[in-house]
């Protein structure tokens, strides 16, 4: 009899200990976390994962996620903020990343911390990562990435008597109107933001 296959177990497991260490493991690593006999099974687990896009190797023999390591089922139902029923794997009929669900070109974009409040009005808080997509045509009422007098902001763009000017969203924060230049470098397509666990609260709490 066939032996089960279980790479998307696995899988799993690869990618949970990467979230807790923000490390790949390493081959040794891996026998050990997956309770594998031999270097040798896997060497082939590694392989497998490499070809399907899982994960990659460095030039120096490191592990790194690669393209498809961070997909999450996609589930088909719409989910209300209250009470409702529980999300099982099986009302997922296909994957997504970060990437794919925000409009943008992923070969033009960046993803980049966002620090300060001032945009906090919509929606954008100290700490999320903005996605930028770069290399498009900017509009009035467009959150962007700009670099103004020398410093790079996030801000709303606007025009006023004809002139480009940047606009915060945090009461009290001076519109920007630029003096020595202003250089839109991309246009914010999307936010994301973690809530941390009560479980790295508490590690951070006890640093």
């Amino acid at each position: 009899m066939a032996r089960p296959n279980c790479d998307a177990d696995y899988l799993a497991r690869l990618r949970d200990c990467y979230a807790a260490n923000r490390l790949m493991p390493t081959f040794a690593q891996i026998r050990d976390l997956l309770g594998f006999a031999s270097k040798a099974a896997v060497t082939r687990l590694v392989s497998r994962l490499c070809v399907m896009g899982y994960v990659e190797q460095t030039e120096a023999g490191r592990l790194k996620p690669g393209k498809r390591f961070f997909e999450v089922p996609l589930a088909d139902e719409k989910v209300r903020a209250g009470l409702g029923e529980v999300l099982v794997p099986e009302a997922a009929s296909d994957v997504a990343t970060i990437a794919g669900l925000i409009d943008a070109r992923p070969s033009s974009s960046v993803m980049l911390k966002v620090k300060g409040n001032s945009m906090r009005d919509v929606g954008v808080l100290e700490g999320d990562y903005a996605f930028v997509e770069q290399g498009v045509k900017s509009h009035p009422g467009d959150i962007v990435l700009a670099l103004v007098d020398g410093n790079f902001t996030i801000k709303e763009l606007r025009h006023r008597a004809g002139k480009p000017v940047l606009v915060a969203h945090n009461r009290g924060e001076p519109v920007i109107e630029p003096v020595e230049g202003l250089e839109i470098l991309g246009v914010v397509r999307g936010v994301v933001r973690s809530y941390p666990s009560q479980r790295n609260r508490q590690r951070g709490a006890g640093q």
